[in-house]
């Protein structure tokens, strides 16, 4: 799957993973280049200018950069941890922003639909926890005609979690007891 990538699948752990895309890598190697170009064509024009061009074009690659995302859910531990990385976090600092919640606190799992103007409409998977919050699985939306590569995505979270069987669990309890 684009969406996420799955690393490992097992009875007690999923490892889902997502990579910057080719078009995030070429943003960036383009906006550098263009940059640089800026740079070296620039007539008349002091060092600092220079510097400043070729760093502008490195600046805005880097900021239309995806990030390096991953979704452990793990039974053994009975943790969520959502991790993310930068570009500068994961080759220079070597730092990961994480995201950590109890894994029996997740009551579902649903793909959220974003309409981002002039962009088309986007997608997440969203994790749903009793205490009423939602934590989507990435950082960002990915935009698609159809939801179902996410919709498949949040099927396979639901299933690795049980999710179905507490809920017709739940329904036949209260079945009873009606």
């Amino acid at each position: 799957m684009a969406y996420m990538t799955v690393v490992e699948r097992s009875a007690v752990r999923f490892h889902l993973t997502r990579s910057p895309s080719y078009r995030s890598w070429l943003v960036l190697v383009g906006l550098t280049a263009f940059g640089n170009y800026v740079a070296a064509t620039s007539t008349d024009s002091s060092f600092v200018w220079r510097l400043l061009c070729a760093a502008a074009g490195f600046g805005l690659g880097y900021v239309c950069m995806d990030k390096w995302e991953e979704c452990i859910l793990d039974k053994a531990e009975g943790k969520v941890s959502l991790n993310e990385q930068s570009l500068v976090d994961r080759f220079i600092l070597n730092h990961r922003k994480t995201i950590v919640s109890q894994l029996d606190e997740i009551i579902g799992v649903t793909v959220a639909k974003e309409i981002v103007r002039y962009a088309g409409t986007g997608y997440q998977v969203v994790l749903q926890f009793d205490s009423g919050y939602s934590l989507a699985i990435t950082s960002c939306c990915s935009y698609a005609r159809s939801p179902c590569e996410h919709e498949e995505m949040a099927r396979q979270i639901s299933i690795f979690l049980d999710l179905e069987k507490n809920i017709n669990g739940a329904d036949a309890k209260g079945d009873k007891q009606d």
